[in-house]
């Protein structure tokens, strides 16, 4: 999964991705393919990125013993700044 940004618009961008779980390196309890949803949301000096990923897993409950299958949702963000001057804490003048 590769989110080319360059010359990309400001502005909110969605993309979508589905592939096999082999794929990621993953194996059991994770069976079947991945779905992750991105939302990109560019701005002048930030880019925010949401994903979400569902995997479908199959588990067995450690009360009954008994098999099921469960979707696995997981939730990221995080906030790049782009900013071409980095400034270290002691040039700083407050």
């Amino acid at each position: 999964m590769k989110i080319k940004i360059a010359g990309l618009e400001n502005g909110k961008h969605i993309y979508d991705f589905e592939n096999k779980i082999s794929s990621l390196d993953l194996e059991e309890p994770f069976t079947g393919k991945y779905r992750t949803e991105v939302v990109l949301n560019k701005f002048e000096d930030q880019i925010i990125l949401e994903a979400t990923t569902r995997i479908n897993a199959n588990f067995v409950c450690d009360r009954c013993g008994k098999d099921y299958s469960s979707i696995v949702v997981s939730r990221y963000k995080m906030v790049y700044l782009l900013r071409s001057n980095i400034y270290d804490d002691d040039s700083l003048e407050v």
